[in-house]
């Protein structure tokens, strides 16, 4: 979907916490509520003052959140900030954009009702203003509203169906720095309630373990596959307190090492598939 840098510098890039608007006249602002095949997953925003641009995520996935703050300072007229250039509409034609969460460069065309983002359609539509309603890209849809999240059901409760009978479990198209884990059960303890994700049980046991950090990833059970998150130690191994020392067996682990909420999102909406 990316296409190469082939310029320098057209502006610069600053991981940054995010800060309110400037309170001065001019600055645009918006905020879009993005859903996944009819399902709120999260929040995309932006403020802009004519020099900074500071764009904001939330995605949402089960009881965990994950934000991202980028903020540019741009430097050349040449590169777009894609959020901000697809909030109003703009002339037909194609210009060289940065997808904030990625920092990757993109080629965004528009034309009337929609466009593409490097070569991936998408329907827009705008206000007689000409800001930005709603837009929608394959399964993945964002509205503009300042509401906040509805309350909704967990989409991933259903995990991931695996393609295939045989070999060892991985994501197609291939997830860079993805790798099987051998990981063992090291529950201890009372069962938790159904309402603690295995997200914040890792949590805990890496605020309790010198060394140790979380992997998050896909676990394998009985023909499909669901997110998962795990604990590596400070000497490399591998253990899952959600469950006892044994109940691993028929299980099977795959780690993502980046980029972890848009490979759970794509391969809800079909765009990667986990096979054999």
């Amino acid at each position: 979907m990316n296409i190469l840098l082939t310029t320098v510098a057209m502006l610069v890039l600053v991981q940054a916490k995010p800060t309110p608007p400037p309170s001065k006249p001019g600055v645009e602002k918006a905020r879009y509520v993005m859903t996944l095949q009819g399902m709120p997953v999260g929040v995309v925003s932006f403020w802009f003052d004519g020099t900074t641009y500071e764009y904001h995520s939330t995605q949402v996935f089960r009881s965990t959140t994950r934000d991202v703050t980028q903020r540019f300072e741009l430097t050349s007229s040449n590169m777009k900030p894609e959020v901000w250039w697809l909030s109003k509409k703009r002339p037909d034609g194609c210009v060289r954009a940065i997808e904030e969460r990625t920092r990757q460069a993109e080629l965004l065309c528009t034309y009337e009702g929609g466009g593409t983002i490097s070569g991936r359609g998408f329907h827009a539509d705008y206000d007689a203003d000409g800001s930005l309603r709603s837009l929608a890209v394959e399964n993945v849809s964002f509205e503009a509203s300042d509401a906040p999240l509805p309350v909704r059901a967990d989409p991933f409760a259903e995990g991931f169906a695996i393609s295939g009978t045989k070999g060892p479990l991985r994501i197609e198209p291939s997830v860079k720095g993805s790798a099987p884990a051998e990981v063992v059960g090291s529950k201890t303890g009372p069962e938790r309630p159904p309402e603690v994700s295995c997200i914040q049980i890792a949590r805990e046991v890496v605020a309790k373990t010198a060394g140790a950090s979380v992997v998050l990833g896909v676990v394998a059970e009985n023909g499909r596959a669901w997110p998962h998150a795990w604990v590596k130690t400070r000497k490399g191994q591998h253990l899952d307190p959600t469950i006892a020392a044994g109940d691993e067996k028929g299980r099977e682990y795959l780690e993502f090492s980046s980029d972890v909420g848009s490979v759970y999102l794509e391969l809800l909406a079909g765009k990667r598939r986990a096979v054999r």
